[in-house]
């Protein structure tokens, strides 16, 4: 598949699964050593540990405060947490045999993004993949974000990235997927918690502003809360192999 083949999504999507689910089913992951670049809380971590036999899971977190919350988790001893950006891996050239980003690369700042998709690229082992899942400017929800947090010019950016990382041949194309993740918020209280005071982004809302959000909220809601189906897009890529061998 070349560049020109990408496709930036897929409005006829209606595949729905989770981020675990898709990864499981197109990554090699058993006996794998696995870096996660902003792992967030860690929850995807530990679906993947729980579901496949990785053999080591680093989870990379920049955001100090969630660092700090995921250190104090009981987890599974195959789990390290560190603190670091995704620009600059504290790993060795060649020791990871699966990257992921998970809606994590359009956080990284717009001039670093390529050297993030270059560190991935130097850790993985010749014939390594890199899993780089990006949400899709569209749908409901991504409408009710924007008018707080507009990232259609970042997502843009993320894209581009990815397609610079292809034509400088520092990761190949393996695959295109796409597919509909669903969210779910009981009410305006679980959005506000989970969303507007995430710790990786500060949201100050005006009040005006905090009443147009709460009222295109409320007109989602039904008798069990508000339900979302978000397209998410993922490049498949991998680090060729030396030589020119055949991958």
């Amino acid at each position: 598949m070349r560049t020109e083949q990408m496709r930036y999504q897929d409005p006829d999507c209606d595949r729905v699964g989770t981020d675990a689910e898709i990864a499981l089913r197109n990554l090699p992951f058993d006996g794998a050593r696995v870096l996660e670049l902003g792992c967030g809380s860690g929850a995807l971590a530990l679906e993947l540990l729980d579901a496949a036999a990785i053999s080591h899971y680093i989870g990379a977190e920049v955001d100090a405060r969630q660092h700090e919350k995921n250190l104090e988790l009981e987890r599974d001893p195959r789990l390290e947490f560190r603190l670091g950006p995704a620009e600059h891996i504290a790993e060795p050239d060649a020791s990871c045999d699966l990257v992921l980003m998970m809606r994590s690369l359009h956080h990284v700042p717009q001039e670093s993004m390529a050297q993030a998709l270059s560190e991935a690229a130097r850790v993985l082992h010749p014939g390594g993949q890199a899993w780089i899942a990006e949400p899709v400017y569209d749908g409901q929800l991504n409408a009710l974000l924007s008018l707080f947090h507009d990232e259609r010019e970042v997502r843009a950016e993320a894209f581009a990235a990815v397609r610079g990382s292809i034509e400088q041949e520092q990761l190949e194309l393996v695959t295109q997927h796409f597919y509909l993740v669903e969210r779910h918020f009981a009410d305006f209280e679980d959005f506000d918690r989970r969303i507007l005071k995430a710790t990786h982004t500060e949201h100050q809302l005006s009040a005006t502003l905090l009443t147009e959000v709460r009222e295109t909220f409320k007109a989602q809601m039904g008798p069990d809360g508000a339900h979302f189906r978000s397209p998410v897009r993922v490049e498949q890529l991998r680090r060729p192999r030396a030589l020119g061998l055949e991958l």
